[in-house]
């Protein structure tokens, strides 16, 4: 009968202890929490990051340039050009185109009356009624005696002294006291000489071209890179 009690008090003792550990499982279950805070990971085909495309910086020519292919021709007469209060004068132009719409200098008067033999050079200063001068030279390609009158231009020039008494500009738009180095070498590209003084640059640009005498020379303020001169030959 003893035998057969504690073999119920085991057995109840045993469903007990079954009972509490049920109990204890299900209270202590680990939830698995997840943080807010966590950086997420975007893949290369998710990232589109703003980007800002700078150009690559490129002198831009002068403007009223617009129709040109750079860099010039300087083999082309017709880039030889200047306008003056809005005319166009080339050089190669006849002296007399000149004499119609300047003055002479004073002392050069009578300059129209000088015989020139072949391939002779004067220096003439035509002035605009008012004041302001383009300073060119006149040239005798024939064989015969000429006298000026009768002979073409081989060179024109003007600088920024002469400039503030008429409106002037140059191929390309160039005009003296505006258009800087860089925007001539989006012009002409490199030159072909440079001389450098205390305060200015000469750039020279010299085409070969058989039987001629070319050169396009222009001058700059050392200071600021800006045009002071303009100086253009050709001789053919």
């Amino acid at each position: 009968m003893k035998r057969n009690l504690r073999i119920i008090l085991a057995a109840l003792l045993a469903a007990a202890l079954l009972l509490a550990f049920a109990g204890c499982g299900a209270a202590e279950a680990d939830p698995t929490e997840t943080s807010d805070a966590s950086p997420s990971i975007q893949s290369s085909s998710e990232i589109s990051p703003e980007t800002s495309t700078e150009a690559v910086g490129e002198t831009a020519p002068p403007a009223g340039s617009d129709d040109l292919v750079f860099p010039l021709d300087l083999t082309d007469i017709s880039n030889f050009l200047m306008l003056v209060d809005g005319k166009k004068y080339t050089v190669g132009d006849p002296f007399s185109k000149f004499a119609a719409d300047f003055e002479l200098a004073r002392l050069q008067a009578d300059i129209g009356e000088t015989i020139l033999d072949q391939d002779r050079k004067i220096s003439v200063s035509f002035m605009k009624p008012g004041g302001g001068y383009v300073y060119a030279s006149v040239i005798n390609r024939d064989k015969e005696d000429k006298p000026v009158k009768d002979c073409n231009t081989a060179s024109l020039s003007s600088d920024q002294f002469e400039v503030t008494k008429y409106d002037c500009s140059f191929v390309g738009g160039i005009i003296i006291g505006k258009t800087t180095m860089d925007e001539i070498k989006t012009l002409f590209g490199d030159p072909t000489q440079t001389f450098e003084t205390d305060s200015t640059i000469r750039w020279d640009f010299s085409p070969k071209k058989d039987y001629a005498i070319i050169n396009y020379s222009v001058s700059f303020e050392k200071a600021t890179g800006v045009l002071t001169k303009v100086d253009m030959q050709y001789i053919v």
